[in-house]
């Protein structure tokens, strides 16, 4: 089994005998800002593993424009929910640039017709994110936006593993759906508590601990989603053993 499998968390948690019929078709490959899960034809002929790549949830509206649902990085499956039944709306698109895995969709699918295990978890995976999709619309609803930037920094935290990102007020804007310049005032009161730095294009977050004073309640959803992650691990290996 290749090494950097284990990078990605969604594969990490797959029991070995599923990792080892996995590995001649996996192969690494670097996504650029903007790569989407679908060809030119609109089809989705992989299902990609970030590994340092973060990708937006983007839902594209009728006049061109798209609206940000939820952040996917290196603990999930990209693609794999168009294999499930109930097909996830949206299109991930890359926001960060980077390193991913990635194998053919057709073999994916037929792995899951024969592993339960594998069919656990991306259905777990679609759940999470649906759970999310409900956290960030009531956070968008009731709460002040410095809160809010601050909980989606963390969870931009949280789907990458990183600190430090090529990250512009103009994207922060588009993810929240505010105006550029309250963007602009959040982040300078945050970078004011040195809970952020930014410099031209640039974002960093030396300690994400201290941004959770600044982020709303909704934070919790990632922390009680990595304790689900936890267990759900030990469940497949045993599952697996």
């Amino acid at each position: 089994m290749k090494p950097v499998m284990t990078q990605n968390k969604f594969l990490q948690v797959l029991p070995k005998h599923i990792l080892d019929r996995f590995d001649p078709h996996i192969e690494i490959v670097l996504v650029n800002r903007g790569d989407t899960d679908r060809d030119l034809t609109g089809r989705s002929d992989y299902i990609y593993f970030p590994i340092t790549s973060v990708y937006s949830l983007e839902l594209e509206m009728a006049d061109g424009f798209s609206s940000h649902l939820a952040l996917l990085g290196y603990r999930d499956a990209i693609g794999a929910r168009n294999l499930v039944d109930l097909t996830m709306t949206g299109v991930p698109r890359a926001i960060i640039a980077g390193y991913s895995l990635r194998m053919r969709s057709e073999i994916f699918a037929a792995e899951m017709t024969r592993w339960p295990d594998l069919r656990r978890a991306v259905h777990g995976q679609f759940m999470r994110v649906t759970n999310f999709l409900g956290v960030t619309s009531g956070c968008n609803l009731r709460h002040p936006l410095q809160r809010r930037l601050a909980r989606w920094l963390l969870s931009l935290n949280y789907a990458s593993g990183s600190t430090c990102f090529e990250m512009t007020h103009e994207d922060l804007a588009h993810f929240l759906g505010v105006r550029r310049e309250a963007v602009t005032e959040a982040l300078c009161r945050l970078a004011h508590a040195s809970v952020v730095k930014t410099s031209r294009g640039k974002l960093q977050i030396p300690e994400p601990r201290k941004l959770h004073e600044f982020a709303c309640e909704c934070r919790h959803s990632y922390q009680s989603e990595s304790a689900q992650l936890v267990h759900s691990a030990g469940r497949l290996k045993a599952a697996g053993a």
